[in-house]
């Protein structure tokens, strides 16, 4: 979005919020004038008084619509129209993202009873990056228990040892790094930093489509200066999207880019192909082969821990327990990852003796 689109979009914003002091999308509105100074001006300083006056509105409507009535919507419209049951969804593999209503729902602050705690939720993440992307980091630290306090899959998260948005931040700001590690960071040019950190901060705030669209911006905008590693790095990401609706077109550009070990994001495309193909053959040899790669090309990384991890775990679903054990027994004594040790422990007390069946 050019400068004049941007500067029209944030007038027509204010005309709508002074004509709608009480309107069910005024909070809304606050926080995409917000993104619109953040993300495409790339001024996230600047974009926090919208992302605030956006939450005090949202710690306002709760009380205020409670004195309003519902919609009355005829029985048949009314179950088209019905919201969906909670903030976040889970699919058939587990899998749990951002709920995204079907179409001709009516999804407000009046009528879906979760929909007031998802825009806090997701105007906190917002100011998190923003004062991250500021070098406020105190700040940011501080927002973080409201996000865990607000989204009762991340409290999930946390009583597993899994990973949450909470220490993903937290870690990101400890190690200097984001989703992106400092070595990809690195390949950017220094031009191309501030748009990289606000489309980083998206993905590690699971706001995937926004992240996904200022990826591709941030390609448009500087093709002409990238590297072949920070090429690679936005092609990973392109694979990702493509993986559940394109699947061969995602699994060539991983092959591509883990072809050439050089490439900043090879260990990334190596660990997803052995995802997407550990199903392809009868005793999974070949998927395994990518963690092995990762294993003997870069020993005493994180990388390399996560890939053992994600060995043994694979092991132990084929009843391999034997060698699942061992693996996990290395991790729990040197991996340096809290959660990836807390995941080996669990491992080991849960696992026992081995069945007399188990093949290794």
């Amino acid at each position: 979005m050019g400068r004049d689109a941007v500067r029209l979009a944030l007038q027509q914003g204010e005309n709508f919020v002074r004509a709608n002091p009480d309107g069910l999308y005024r909070g809304e509105v606050l926080a995409y004038m917000g993104d619109c100074v953040a993300e495409c001006e790339v001024k996230p300083g600047d974009a926090l008084a919208y992302y605030q006056r956006a939450m005090s509105w949202c710690d306002t409507i709760s009380t205020t619509e409670l004195h309003l009535d519902q919609f009355s919507l005829e029985p048949r419209c009314a179950r088209v129209a019905a919201p969906p049951p909670a903030m976040r969804s889970t699919d058939a593999w587990g899998n749990t993202s951002w709920t995204k209503p079907q179409a001709g729902a009516v999804v407000n602050h009046r009528d879906t009873s979760w929909y007031t705690t998802y825009w806090r939720t997701q105007i906190a993440l917002r100011m998190v990056a923003c004062h991250i992307a500021t070098g406020h980091v105190d700040e940011a630290l501080a927002l973080l228990p409201l996000i865990n306090q607000l989204d009762p899959h991340q409290q999930v998260l946390a009583q597993r040892g899994w990973p949450t948005i909470e220490r993903r931040l937290r870690d990101d700001v400890r190690e200097g790094r984001f989703f992106a590690t400092t070595a990809e960071m690195a390949v950017f040019p220094k031009t191309a930093m501030p748009k990289l950190v606000m489309a980083e901060l998206a993905y590690e705030t699971e706001r995937y489509d926004r992240a996904r669209d200022l990826y591709v911006q941030l390609r448009d905008d500087f093709d002409g200066s990238l590297n072949p590693s920070a090429l690679a790095y936005l092609d990973y990401h392109r694979a990702i999207e493509l993986a559940a609706t394109r699947r061969r077109d995602s699994l060539q550009i991983l092959r591509a880019i883990a072809a050439d070990p050089s490439l900043a994001s090879w260990t990334r495309a190596k660990m997803d192909l052995f995802i997407m193909t550990q199903t392809m053959d009868a005793d999974g040899g070949g998927a395994l082969q990518h963690l092995d790669d990762i294993l003997a090309a870069r020993p005493r990384t994180p990388e390399a821990a996560r890939a053992l991890y994600v060995k043994a775990s694979f092991l132990t679903a084929r009843k391999r327990y034997a060698d699942a054990a061992r693996l996990f027994e290395m991790i729990r004594r040197k991996a340096d990852q809290p959660w990836l040790v807390a995941g080996a422990t669990r491992f080991l007390l849960g696992m026992g003796p081995e069945p007399a069946n188990a093949t290794n």
